[in-house]
């Protein structure tokens, strides 16, 4: 009986050590994805997941330190872009790089 105990708390284990392996995979593909689509709705949706995944996600110290990271580094972009607009109206348009 102590063994099949064993064996079921090392399946578990497993279990989730697969579902963090997952969930990181998931996390990696958000990052691209937002660099790509440059909003939270738009980069889940682009992955295959819900908005309140990331909800969950952003709970963890480790990804919103992430997360935060990516959003400052977005603002800064538009705030230049925005800048660069109006000081050169004849600048390239906004969303161009």
């Amino acid at each position: 009986m102590k063994e099949e105990s064993e064996s079921k708390k090392k399946q578990n284990s497993m279990s989730n050590v697969e579902r963090e392996i997952d969930k990181v995979a998931h996390q990696s593909e958000f990052v691209a994805a937002y660099l790509n689509e440059g909003t939270v709705g738009n980069a889940m949706k682009a992955i295959g997941l819900a908005r309140r995944t990331f909800y969950d996600w952003i709970k963890e110290e480790r990804f919103n330190a992430v997360y935060q990271e990516l959003k400052a580094d977005r603002i800064d972009e538009l705030v230049t872009k925005l800048y660069k607009f109006i000081v050169d109206p004849d600048s390239p348009k906004l969303n161009q790089q």
